[in-house]
């Protein structure tokens, strides 16, 4: 009897195995071809247009407010915008180094900094692109560090998928043909907060430059170094957002000012387009919130930026 329940849980646990390595096999196999709507897809909006000369990265303030196609207006590159609601410099960082793995850089990155996620040494949303585990081990070693136990989770083939899983199959049957876009993500309404009682939430804008998180830091050289060893031109941007009237000069001027010397030191391009220096972004009419820009900010932030990286591509 004993016997017979361990040749029966044997049994079960290889089942368990082989489906769970033919659901991540078929998983992964579409993949690719998944180009809008989640995380994975909208990393493949960079992966999977080899030639394309502008690629603008970064968290939900490059997403929502950079305009691939005004920057293709001014600057005559093909565009589009790899932006994902949640991810920072590790996510940048990890598609950088596919790209250039894949021998697939473009010619211009435009890579959006939020402060406060370099401030945070969270890089757990980075494992949304577990998918391409064991592809590059700048990535792999992201991945490790976004999950706890990772070197044990990522054994399992569908594991790598997590939450995106029911996403993909859903786009398998439903958009079999879905096509490819731009990735701007423009967000349609006003803020309604009263532009005097607006409150900024968490401590980060008050931690200095001496706080930054060390191995996000060192992802960000790591992307400005890996570029530019690629023939890529980098321009990093820190983008406006809205500040109370309480506020009298952008309290991340420290914080910049560091990531600026490190643009400097590796050859990279660093523009600054706060609304103290920049007072057409003080506009409350022009934000969805305190930290983003709606669709008419999106368009005027957008054009300022396409001009501003043309003058440095004439200086070059």
């Amino acid at each position: 009897m004993r016997i017979h329940r361990l040749v029966t849980l044997a049994i079960f646990l290889l089942g368990l195995v082989v489906f769970d390595w033919v659901l991540g096999s078929a998983l992964n196999r579409y993949l690719p071809r998944s180009a809008a709507g989640d995380v994975v897809g909208y990393g493949n909006l960079a992966l999977a247009q080899p030639g394309t000369d502008l690629i603008v990265l970064g968290s939900s303030r490059a997403l929502h407010q950079i305009d691939p196609q005004v920057l293709k207006g001014e600057l005559g590159l093909d565009a589009v915008n790899g932006g994902v609601d949640g991810q920072g410099i590790a996510y940048a960082r990890a598609v950088e180094a596919l790209l250039s793995a894949r021998e697939m850089g473009p010619k211009v990155f435009v890579l959006n900094m939020d402060i406060s996620d370099m401030a945070n040494e969270d890089v757990s949303p980075a494992v949304a692109l577990a998918p391409f585990l064991g592809e590059n081990e700048a990535v792999d070693e992201i991945l490790m560090r976004s999950t706890s136990h990772g070197y044990l989770k990522f054994l399992s083939s569908s594991f790598r998928f997590n939450s995106r899983a029911l996403a993909l199959l859903a786009k398998l049957v439903t958009q079999r043909d879905e096509k490819i876009h731009d990735g701007f993500s423009p967000i349609e309404r006003a803020m309604d907060d009263d532009p005097e009682n607006v409150e900024i939430g968490g401590d980060w804008f008050r931690k200095g430059a001496e706080q930054l998180d060390p191995f996000k830091m060192q992802l960000y050289r790591n992307f400005l170094k890996s570029a530019r060893a690629a023939g890529t031109q980098v321009f990093v941007v820190v983008g406006p957002r809205f500040w109370p009237p309480d506020f009298d000069q952008d309290p991340r001027t420290a914080p910049i000012g560091r990531l600026a010397g490190v643009a400097s030191e590796e050859g990279a391009s660093f523009l600054a387009l706060d609304s103290f220096s920049n007072p057409e972004f003080s506009d409350p009419d022009l934000y969805s919130d305190p930290a983003h820009l709606n669709s008419e900010g999106a368009r005027l932030y957008s054009e300022r930026l396409a001009r501003e990286i043309a003058k440095a591509l004439e200086a070059i």
